[in-house]
């Protein structure tokens, strides 16, 4: 009986929640709301994982006196990601 939502109904509770329920805007008029939850729990996993991460590079910076990439290195952080990291480290920091 929930499963299905219709778009405005979703704009309404994007508003006044945050919730941020991803839809097309131009092509539906109904959302997937297991869908569309299950898409942020996956944001916030994701999230959760780039903070832990950011905050193991941190504390190996601080306590072990490591550069960045020497504390990317010992994490087994791919070097495609080491850019994205560096920056994030910017802003957590």
């Amino acid at each position: 009986r929930y499963k299905n939502l219709e778009k405005q109904a979703a704009m309404v509770i994007n508003v006044l929640t945050g919730a941020k329920l991803q839809f097309d805007e131009k092509n539906s008029e109904v959302i997937d709301v297991c869908k569309a939850i299950e898409d942020m729990r996956t944001e916030e996993r994701e999230l959760g994982r780039t903070e832990a991460t950011l905050s193991a590079v941190k504390n190996l910076i601080i306590k072990q006196g490591l550069t960045v990439k020497q504390s990317m290195d010992i994490l087994d952080i791919p070097h495609s990601k080491y850019d994205y990291y560096a920056e994030k480290l910017h802003e957590y920091v």
